[in-house]
């Protein structure tokens, strides 16, 4: 896994050298910006929201921006990506977002996540759940639920 810090639009980002979206923000300062946009005619100071697959954070913080006082739970189930995710959080002193190393499905369970060395040039947030794949192991599975922090 080869990683380095650059700074974005939204802040300075932990990127996987080879990652197709990370690729892009590197290139052009930002990663889809065009949903960033939709999410501030959605949303605004005070705004919840549940993101389910944040990869390593390029809407997260964001979104994390955009809502101020407001909450983030974000789910990410790739242990690595994840902890990508946590480094980009805390490095822009991110505060109301709540990071979860899980997969989210329509129930409980577990759900196998496939293998990588994360060294190889390709798009690391297309990872699939299909059967066919390497696995690096059984992660644990939770329905999406409100917290009591969304209340």
């Amino acid at each position: 896994m080869r990683t380095y810090i650059k700074e974005l639009r939204w802040g300075n980002f932990i990127l996987l050298r080879g990652d197709m979206i990370s690729n892009y923000a590197s290139n052009y300062g930002e990663w889809c910006e065009v949903e960033v946009d939709l999410y501030k005619t959605l949303l605004s100071e005070g705004s919840n929201v549940i993101e389910i697959g944040a990869n390593i954070g390029l809407h997260t913080i964001p979104l994390s921006k955009i809502c101020g006082k407001g909450s983030i739970i974000c789910f990410e189930p790739q242990p690595p990506i994840f902890n990508m995710l946590c480094g980009n959080l805390a490095m822009n002193n991110i505060l109301n977002v709540m990071p979860y190393n899980k997969a989210v499905g329509d129930r409980c369970g577990s759900v196998v996540i496939p293998v990588s060395s994360y060294d190889k040039p390709w798009n690391y947030g297309s990872f699939s759940i299909e059967k066919g794949y390497n696995s690096e192991g059984d992660y644990d599975a939770s329905p999406a639920q409100p917290s009591p922090a969304m209340h």
